[in-house]
């Protein structure tokens, strides 16, 4: 089966075979596109099916258009170091993040995953001196962040403001680490909550792939 990959296969494979993709395991390089493609589906069924649902084939549905697209992102340009998910409730947003999780962990990359509201409470202990894994989040090679708008704005710690998660990705961004976000909320949300400084840096930063399907869990 082909899919609906915007640039050539030759020119995604041999992208992969040079030193430019850090975004693809390296077990994974000189893969087909293709394959990965395959991959991410198959992983995605099997999410939705131990989830106990019903899986409907999503080849040509929103969300498979999607994979195609996550695809081109792991072949693309160090640059855009992080893939920002992003639209409606039940679309097939955290299961194509968790999809691209395992396709990491199959190749034996390491990774950590959390919530928008994971970052700020390890941020909150670690203020309290209580350690956590705020750190480890901030400067680990690949991070899946589910959920993102879902935590407070701000941490206030004597009498000072600190923004944990804005913190934390404008370091990813300095340090081009891979990133891959989920969020419900719209882009003017985004600007409201973290700021235009911060939203121009994850338009900079990101590919975005905007979901608009009616949700799957209906």
């Amino acid at each position: 089966m082909k899919y609906l990959l915007s640039g050539t296969l030759k020119t995604l494979k041999a992208q992969t075979e040079s030193n430019d993709t850090p975004k693809i395991p390296q077990r994974l390089k000189g893969s087909d596109p293709e394959e990965l493609v395959d991959f991410l589906m198959q992983a995605y069924r099997a999410i939705v099916e131990r989830r106990g649902m019903e899986y409907k084939d999503i080849t040509d549905a929103e969300a498979g258009k999607k994979i195609a697209k996550v695809v081109e992102w792991l072949y693309g340009p160090k640059y855009r170091s992080t893939l920002f998910l992003q639209g409606t409730v039940g679309s097939g947003k955290t299961t194509i993040l968790n999809a691209v999780g395992a396709l990491y962990s199959g190749a034996g990359a390491s990774l950590l995953k959390c919530t928008g509201l994971d970052i700020y409470d390890q941020y909150q202990m670690q203020r309290n001196g209580g350690g956590g894994y705020y750190e480890l989040y901030k400067t680990t090679d690949i991070l899946l962040i589910d959920d993102l708008g879902t935590e407070p704005v701000r941490f206030q710690y004597y009498g000072v403001d600190y923004t944990p998660v804005q913190n934390l990705l404008v370091y990813r961004y300095n340090k081009q680490l891979t990133t891959v976000i989920t969020t419900n909320l719209t882009d003017g949300q985004l600007c409201e909550r973290y700021g235009d400084r911060c939203w121009d840096r994850f338009a900079e930063m990101c590919s975005i792939l905007r979901f608009t399907a009616p949700s799957y869990r209906k």
